[in-house]
């Protein structure tokens, strides 16, 4: 489940739509419940699991207000309040998507903790 969120995490793509950004947000914070439903007895695997949940309802949560601006910015009328909308908009998703991007990179990183501690085996 934590490869498929990093999987997810990793294909993000600076050009999505407002649909796109929202269902993607959606299939992370649900990653992230099945991820907690996990009863795990290893105790570095507990911290594995309580940071991945973290991170991914992190970045689900940043992505509601992208997916919100982006909404917006897609039906704003041409008018002056139209621009300012647009504005705005490109304002709240700049500082959302450096939020998910710092919140991907810590994601990366723990994913390949997370892989050194539990190789994968050889067939």
């Amino acid at each position: 489940m934590i490869g498929e969120g990093q999987t997810l995490v990793v294909n993000l793509s600076p050009k999505l739509d407002a649909t796109a950004t929202k269902q993607l947000s959606q299939e992370l914070n649900m990653i992230s419940q099945e991820i907690e439903t996990l009863t795990i007895k290893d105790k570095p695997l507990q911290t594995f699991q309580k940071n991945s949940i973290q991170q991914f309802r992190d970045l689900s949560n940043t992505l509601k207000p992208i997916a919100e601006a982006l909404t917006t910015a897609e039906q704003a009328p041409i008018t002056p309040e139209g621009k300012q909308q647009l504005l705005d908009a490109e304002k709240t998703i700049a500082e959302a998507g450096e939020k998910a991007k710092q919140t991907a990179a810590k994601n990366e990183a723990l994913f390949k903790e997370l892989v050194k501690y539990c190789p994968q085996k050889k067939p």
